[in-house]
């Protein structure tokens, strides 16, 4: 329309020219011309394609746009990642050209995995216990024993004792008889030796015995073990050794030295001498042999936890499987071996003694394995009540820690292969409940972004509705199983939206209980070409998606300025109990389950004249545009004719007499659903803001006609004369839908386009018209 009156300043003045001798003029006083002749121009063609327009790129910065980053003036600047995943696909399941417009957007929503969670993988379990093991310290201090001896002492024979038996100290046999070893290296301790008087001794008053007990190695008398203070034993006495860290050897020699003075010349005294041992602590021994007796019997009865396994796991058949226990010896240990053990289970496994095999090989103390196939396992601590262990001690080297000694007793259940698990997923509160909110990035403003400038004072977004958008939730696992897709779900989905600026209460678009996991392999992605093309209906069919959102076109409905969805994904009820086989089992502890949200847009909507019902107008299905010019951004703020002053139009009508009129010859081939408008064209001119009168008509209101053919649109003589007359013009193009019933669909077709071919008619009058003057 902005090129339609550009043609005014073109006048046909080819027939006059051509008619005259240019060799041998005088110049005029005035030349005039008349025409009677039609001339055409070419106008241009337009061919609109809507497919074109709206397509898979466009609505991804549409939604891009709507759901990036914005920067300090509210401008985007770049997508989120959540949009970047948004999957948008073109939709064609008939493969037909006349089929309607769609596109699949996918929201990717959440993978869950929520047997990750598991502190087991039903694989390798471990467990370690300490056990006491027989007190050797104790035991060996029991089974001390030292032969008795006896010593004679002359009296009347004064000097040292040594001087007495001719240059020796009197020596008694120190003989450790049990139990059986080599060495034994104190830590604390003493030996007590009491001096008592033989039957029939009775020493002189005056006879005085001061000696010194000395313990050396038998075999090395310069070894001296212990030594104790010089102690007057004539009558008697108790004579103490200090063993603190002594070495001991199983045969040893007192030696005893001192003085003996006074008494009577010719008696002799003897005394019985006994050995006892305080308390010893002892460091290390080695050579040791000896029977504990009740002692080496230890019974296994602490319950064992299964630290990788907990309380998810109801129960799991095991197809494969093995269990050991080993026992290990405290560090410097060894000569202590096992003479008999059993192992029995109960509790979290039950394994019979008879499963358990004796595995014990080379240096180690103990070892029992038993197979697990065909055995139940659950998340309980194992109960050893009936195990035990018998040691032996042969030839032993035994080294005491300051920190005490213990038996480690630790074992391992390795699971290879599970006919079946049993699992509880609301035992451990698993992460399967899920719930969240995604923006769509999508309302009917923004989709109609391209066309209209928002300056909607018709209305006509209000006035447009879809008659359906179908969504689909999907809940799908990784593999087919029958348990997964019974367990019983519950799942919510509510659309979260403002509109003119206002936050709107939520709507409820879906609440499914027993909500399926359907075992969906194929995705949006797999069944799309390398245009994003999608022609198969296969993930809209209902073996496919856990559910069918049937409300989403109310949302649209409502006009939102954004919209979001909230959905909210859990197991119902307190019976989260499913079985899963192995295959299935090992799977789901990798992938688990995916949730996705899937929306069919078609571009079928349906006009309704809601502007008449609210405004309490009587209704008459018609929506009228009043300037879809200024709806779509193309208004004119300058004078339509380009011209910088009223004057240059005063100039042109020096030629207008000439003209009859002027036509826009158009053809139609209108293949839109909008086949029933009323296109109106009128000019007008601008008044001043105080204005209070109507503007000026300067022509009647034309009507195009917008069926398909061939039309004409006309301005006669006297109406391009008050264009020319009138500054500024500018146009106007009132648009009427006039089946905006509220009822009836239009469907925008893949094919749907709209062609224009026009051509410009100049029809001249045949009136003489002066073109020049000489005095002009």
């Amino acid at each position: 329309m902005k090129k339609i009156f550009r043609f005014l300043p073109l006048i046909p003045l080819f027939s006059f020219f051509s008619c005259y001798d240019f060799t041998n003029i005088e110049t005029p006083e005035t030349v005039s011309v008349s025409s009677d002749a039609k001339y055409q121009l070419p106008a241009g063609n337009l061919s609109f394609t809507l497919k074109d327009k709206i397509d898979v790129k466009k609505l991804r910065e549409i939604i891009e746009k709507n759901t990036g980053e914005l920067d300090s003036d509210g401008n985007p600047t770049k997508a989120s990642e959540a949009a970047k995943a948004i999957e948008i696909y073109d939709y064609n399941p008939t493969q037909k050209e006349e089929a309607v417009i769609q596109y699949v957007i996918n929201y990717p929503i959440k993978e869950l995995s929520p047997f990750n969670s598991f502190d087991s993988d039903l694989g390798d379990f471990s467990f370690e216990k300490e056990f006491p093991i027989p007190d050797f310290n104790q035991s060996i201090n029991d089974k001390l024993a030292i032969d008795a001896t006896k010593a004679i002492f002359p009296e009347g024979i004064p000097g040292t004792i040594s001087e007495i038996n001719g240059g020796e100290p009197l020596t008694a046999w120190f003989k450790i008889t049990a139990p059986d070893f080599k060495t034994m290296k104190l830590k604390t301790g003493a030996l007590n030796v009491l001096v008592k008087k033989a039957k029939d001794t009775n020493p002189s008053e005056d006879f005085s015995l001061l000696v010194q007990f000395s313990l050396v190695d038998k075999t090395n008398r310069s070894h001296v073990i212990a030594k104790s203070p010089f102690v007057d034993c004539a009558k008697g006495g108790t004579i103490r050794l200090n063993l603190a860290n002594a070495d001991l050897v199983p045969e040893m020699e007192i030696l005893i030295d001192g003085t003996a003075s006074g008494g009577t010349f010719g008696v002799f005294n003897t005394y019985d001498l006994s050995f006892s041992f305080e308390e010893l602590k002892l460091a290390e021994i080695t050579g040791l042999n000896m029977d504990l007796g009740e002692a080496s019997h230890i019974d296994i009865e602490e319950t064992i936890p299964f630290s990788g396994m907990n309380e998810t796991f109801k129960s799991a058949k095991i197809a494969k499987g093995s269990m050991y226990f080993a026992c290990v010896l405290p560090e410097g240990w060894s000569g202590i071996s096992c003479k008999n053990s059993q192992f029995v289970m109960n509790g979290g496994i039950k394994i019979p003694k008879e499963n358990f095999k004796n595995t014990t090989s080379g240096s180690d103390f103990l070892r029992q394995e038993a197979v697990l196939d065909g055995l139940e396992v659950t998340p309980n601590d194992i109960s050893p009540a009936g195990s035990f262990i018998e040691f032996e001690v042969k030839d032993a080297h035994i080294v005491f820690h300051d920190e005490g000694d213990a038996l480690k007793l630790s074992g391992g259940c390795r699971i290879d292969e599970v006919e079946e698990v049993i699992l509880d997923l609301g035992a451990a509160g698993l992460d399967f409940n899920h719930s969240d909110t995604i923006d769509t990035g999508l309302n009917i403003s923004t989709l109609l972004g391209d066309v209209l400038d928002g300056n909607d004072s018709s209305n006509l977004i209000n006035n447009i509705k879809f008659p359906d958008i179908p969504a689909y939730l999907y809940i799908t696992q990784p593999t087919e199983n029958e348990a997964l897709k019974a367990l019983s779900l519950e799942g919510q989905v509510f659309a979260v939206y403002t509109a003119n600026g206002e936050e709107k209460p939520e709507i409820q678009l879906a609440y499914v209980e027993g909500l399926p996991v359907k075992n969906t392999q194929v995705t949006f992605a797999n069944i799309a070409d390398e245009n994003f093309m999608i022609t198969s209906d296969e993930l809209f069919k209902s073996e496919n998606y856990s559910c069918k959102i049937e409300k989403m076109a109310d949302v649209f409905n409502a006009h939102p300025d954004s919209l979001k969805l909230r959905y909210s994904v859990g197991i119902l009820g307190d019976d989260k109990i499913i079985k899963l086989t192995n295959d299935d089992f090992q799977i789901f502890k990798n992938f688990g389950f995916k949730i996705s949200l899937a929306l069919v847009l078609p571009l079928e909507v349906i006009f309704d004249d809601v502007t008449d019902s609210k405004s309490g107008d009587n209704r008459d299905n018609i929506i009228t545009i009043d300037n879809v010019l200024e709806l779509t951004g193309n208004t004119f703020e300058d004078d339509m004719l380009k011209r910088e002053k009223s004057s240059e139009g005063e100039d042109w009508l020096d030629y207008t007499p000439i003209i009859e009129y002027i036509a826009l010859n158009y053809e139609l081939d209108n293949e839109t659903p909008l086949d029933n408008l009323k296109v109106t064209f009128d000019l007008q001119t601008s008044q001043p803001a105080e204005a209070e009168t109507e503007p000026e008509k300067i022509i009647e209101p034309k009507v195009l006609d917008t069926s398909d053919g061939k039309h004409e649109l006309k301005f006669t003589n006297e109406e391009v004369e008050k264009i020319c007359k009138t500054y500024p013009v500018m146009p106007l193009v009132k648009v009427e839908i006039c089946d905006a019933d509220g009822e009836t669909p239009k469907s925008f077709t893949r094919n749907a386009h709209l062609d224009f071919k026009a051509a410009l008619e100049i029809q001249t009058s045949g009136q003489m018209v002066k073109i020049w003057d000489k005095n002009k």
